[in-house]
């Protein structure tokens, strides 16, 4: 394993144990792990703990809120509306047209099923 930043010249050192090399780039912000064949198999800063997202509910209070099936004004939409009512969202994405869009949970599975979220209210 060889510890580089974003140069072939900036190599810090060379290591047989991977643990030993994560270690090292740590302590050098913006350095890589490589493997024998120059992939990079780790970066400084990669053990820092990842947001993990939670679903919540929401309720919708209009009877027509487009569900689309990618997150975004610009995309398709299903046909369908959600009518008023409360609705799990299970994940969240950028779009056009909403400051934030939500997967509703009944189309988890596919991932076609998007709210803007500048339309409900977060109950929990």
């Amino acid at each position: 394993m060889a510890l580089k930043g974003s140069s072939a010249e900036s190599q810090v050192g060379a290591f047989k144990v991977l643990d030993n090399a994560k270690k090292c780039a740590d302590e050098h912000p913006g350095f890589s792990v490589f493997d024998e064949s120059g992939k990079a198999v780790y970066v400084s800063g990669d053990n820092k703990p990842e947001k993990v997202f939670r679903p919540y509910l929401v309720r919708v209070e209009i009877p027509d809120l487009n569900i689309r099936k990618k997150p975004g004004t610009d995309q398709e939409k299903t046909g369908k509306y959600t009518g008023v009512g409360s609705f799990t969202i299970v994940d969240e994405a950028d779009g056009v047209g909403a400051s934030k869009w939500g997967l509703l949970k009944a189309y988890e599975k596919e991932r076609d099923g998007w709210i803007s979220l500048d339309y409900v209210t977060k109950i929990r």
